[in-house]
């Protein structure tokens, strides 16, 4: 099934051709062009996701999964 008309982020990302190597590739550059290296510890990453995933909670947690539907793309 295409992802053309399919507005399930889902199908999505199973229908594109994804090269995990060259994506990893590209987020250690982005990562060492800024000197952020010395920042990403397992333990400051996964505190890091913690606090991303807090945010995306705060903005969900009281709304049904009816509002949920009907709100902007922004998960």
């Amino acid at each position: 099934m295409s992802g053309i008309g399919n507005d399930d982020p889902a199908s999505r990302w199973a229908d594109d051709q994804i090269d995990i190597e060259s994506l990893r590739i590209k987020i250690l550059q982005f990562r060492d062009a800024r000197d952020w290296k010395q920042f990403h510890s397992l333990k400051n990453l996964v505190s890091a996701l913690a606090v991303e995933s807090s945010e995306l909670l705060e903005l969900t947690q009281w709304k049904s999964a009816e509002e949920l539907e009907k709100a902007p793309n922004f998960l």
